[in-house]
């Protein structure tokens, strides 16, 4: 077999288990109607009736169940994609921010991100 093949081969093999490890299970996006305030808070009643989303680990462990409790649930609306989190931490006083910037992309912060893809 010529190396070209083999490279192909082995690059289908590499690129093609890489696509089926980052698959995610698609989710369902509660839609609502019902009227609600931007104010930090998620006490309409609506976010209790949605359940929140399956969480796992990003980092240290990729992949892993997350060593904290986290509660994160999506909503839409026809002008808003509303999204509501509770992260929940066993010693709050650890919480890491290096910087308050907008967009600050500290490595030693603790974070929550969206990501639109």
């Amino acid at each position: 077999m010529k190396p070209t093949h083999i490279f192909s081969i082995v690059c289908l093999l590499i690129f093609g288990g890489l696509n089926s490890s980052f698959a995610q299970e698609q989710v369902t996006i509660f839609y609502t109607d019902e009227e609600f305030n931007f104010d930090g808070l998620a006490e309409e009643p609506f976010w209790q009736s949605i359940e929140p989303l399956e969480m796992i680990m990003y980092s240290p462990n990729h992949g892993k169940e997350p060593s904290e409790k986290s509660e994160v649930r999506l909503a839409y609306n026809d002008d808003y994609f509303l999204v509501s989190a509770q992260l929940f931490d066993k010693d709050p006083s650890r919480i890491m921010a290096t910087s308050k910037k907008r967009d600050d992309n500290s490595r030693g912060s603790d974070r929550f991100t969206i990501i639109f893809d």
